[in-house]
Order: structure tokens, then C-alpha cells, then sequence
């Protein structure tokens, strides 16, 4: 089995658009492959990032008119116009450590966790920094809130953070989303075609193969 860690930021636009390709790997390779969701902090300080960066430009509202332009050139999903000119999460780690939570106490449910996160934000313009916006999306897919907050309290979410970041450092990810693969000697980053995805995983499997 070809073992792929995936990174990637909830409020990163491109892994949003970009998460239908890593459902066609799924489906396309089933279990010949293992995809490893892992977070890495890209909008981790959220708002004032985007602030900071485009100041000269207009900001959080230039940001968002651009974010939705990214979105508009992808029919599978949707936009707001809330999205970093109203709704400006202070940071994207609130989401990520109920992530990891949820990896914990509900390991199948994980990725459609994500995945609902993504889409409060994006297509539903609600801040995913907030607890309560949290849990109501936990909730809404029937997983336990209060032992996901548990988790968060007692640190153990923080650990799996912590081991991601640790881990993103050591394969040199540097960016949202980004594939590794092949023991961290191949990397696939940012807005790459399903056909590039698919050769490269094709590849390693033949050569598993031989």
C-alpha cells in the first residue's frame, strides 16, 4: 500500500477546491493507497495574515473578492461574499485540534469533519474559529462534541497538532495543500491537476509492483 500524507489548511482555498482530486485518488487506487490527512497552520495567525500580506491592496475584502474569484472557476463548489470581508477567522487551529479530536473518537468520520468545516467557511460564509460553529457542525454528523472538547482540553488534540507540524518541517511542506509521497522524496503542491495526481501514484504503484 502507497502510503500519501496530505497537508493542508481548512481556510485554504485551494484545498477546497482541490479536495475533489483527492477524492478521485481514493476512488480511482481504493485500497492500494493510504492517504494521511494531516493539518499544517498556513492561516494559523488568519486574519491578521491576510491583513498584513495584501495591505496595499485592500485587505481582507480584496482577499475575499479574490478567493471568490478561485472558487468561481470551480462549478463543484461555492462561494460567499462574506468570506474574509465580514466572516475573518482569526485563525485556522480552533478547526484544526477539533480535527484531530474527531480523528481520535470518531476516525471515520474524519474527513467528512473536515470537509463540513470547509464549507461552513467557503460556501456558508460562518467563521470556523468559533467553538460554537464547531461543535454545531460536529453535532450536525452526529459525533460526540462533548468528548471532542474533551480531547481539546486535555491537550492530546494539541499533541496530534504539534506531531503534524513536526512532521510538515521534516518533509519541508511548505505550503497548502501538498502531497507527499515515496518516504518524502516526492512531493505534489498547490493547484495541480487530477492527472498529474494520478500518474504520480500510478507510477510509485508500478514500481511497488516490479
Amino acid at each position: 500500500m502507497i502510503q500519501i500524507d496530505y497537508y493542508s489548511d481548512v481556510l485554504c482555498v485551494w484545498a477546497y477546491t482541490g479536495q475533489r482530486r483527492i477524492d478521485q485518488l481514493k476512488q480511482a487506487f481504493g485500497d492500494k493507497i493510504q492517504i494521511n490527512y494531516k493539518t499544517m497552520n498556513l492561516f494559523g495567525n488568519g486574519k491578521n495574515r491576510v491583513e498584513s500580506k495584501f495591505a496595499d491592496k485592500g485587505g481582507l475584502a480584496y482577499f475575499g473578492n479574490h478567493v471568490n474569484q478561485v472558487i468561481a472557476k470551480f462549478p463543484h463548489v461555492a462561494g460567499n461574499d462574506k468570506l474574509w470581508s465580514e466572516t475573518q477567522p482569526e485563525s485556522s487551529i480552533p478547526a484544526h485540534l477539533a480535527i484531530a479530536a474527531v480523528g481520535l473518537i470518531a476516525k471515520d468520520k474524519q474527513d467528512d469533519y473536515a470537509w463540513a468545516i470547509r464549507q461552513a467557511f467557503f460556501a456558508q460564509g460562518k467563521d470556523i474559529a468559533q467553538q460554537a460553529v464547531l461543535v454545531e457542525i460536529a453535532q450536525s454528523l452526529a459525533i460526540d462534541s462533548a468528548a471532542m472538547q474533551a480531547l481539546i482540553n486535555n491537550g492530546q488534540a494539541h499533541s496530534i497538532l504539534w506531531q503534524d507540524n513536526l512532521s510538515a518541517i521534516d518533509a519541508k511542506v511548505t505550503g497548502s495543500p501538498t502531497l507527499i509521497f515515496n518516504e518524502d522524496r516526492q512531493s505534489i503542491f498547490g493547484n495541480v491537476s487530477y492527472d498529474v495526481m494520478r500518474a504520480n501514484v500510478q507510477a510509485l504503484i508500478d514500481a511497488k509492483e516490479d
